[in-house]
């Protein structure tokens, strides 16, 4: 979503809607071999990558890429990110360290 600093909003950056193939019943067990960009999770690269995108056109503009918990793969995390563009994510499994900081 693009927002102004006066926080009026200027609409959706990359809107994907996205629904599973009711016909593709018992696929899960052959999707997770699969790389990324062959599988549902590829929206969220799809997404990064029109963030990253975008950045050209403001340069000096703060950039965030917001994902829910299916965007916490590890081709997310590791996807290359110019500067000014940042990821937050919504993780799907209790990340908690183990350490007074937590």
């Amino acid at each position: 979503m693009a927002i102004t600093p006066e926080r009026v909003p200027l609409g959706l950056l990359a809107p994907q809607v996205w629904a599973r193939d009711p016909d593709d019943k018992g696929k899960r067990a052959r999707r997770t071999p699969l790389p990324s960009r062959q599988k549902a999770s590829q929206k969220w690269l799809h997404s990064l990558d029109a963030v990253s995108t975008a950045r050209d056109c403001g340069p000096t503009t703060p950039m965030i890429s917001v994902g829910d918990r299916e965007a916490d793969g590890y081709d997310v995390l590791a996807a290359p990110r110019p500067a000014g563009v940042d990821l937050l994510l919504r993780a799907s499994w209790n990340r908690g360290v183990n350490a007074p900081q937590r």
